[in-house]
């Protein structure tokens, strides 16, 4: 899928739809995470927030018993 935006919960649902449809999934292509949202508005730290999604990625990874490999863009600017 080549969706600008998603949500967790839209990755989700994408891959239960894939897997009821093909029945096996072999990987799993995040070519952008600063793109992805994690449906929450809890805090204004995006730091936090990035590590609430790679730790859901995780999640789903094992869930879905498939690999799940994420691009992301660091900042070379210093802190």
């Amino acid at each position: 899928d080549d969706s600008p935006s998603n949500s967790l919960g839209d990755i989700r649902s994408k891959l239960t739809r894939l897997k009821s449809s093909q029945g096996q999934i072999g990987a799993v292509i995040i070519d952008y995470l600063q793109l992805i949202t994690d449906g929450s508005s809890k805090d204004n730290n995006r730091v936090q927030e990035l590590s609430r999604i790679t730790r859901n990625l995780k999640i789903l990874a094992r869930e879905f018993d498939v690999p799940v490999i994420v691009l992301s863009q660091l900042s070379r600017n210093v802190e």
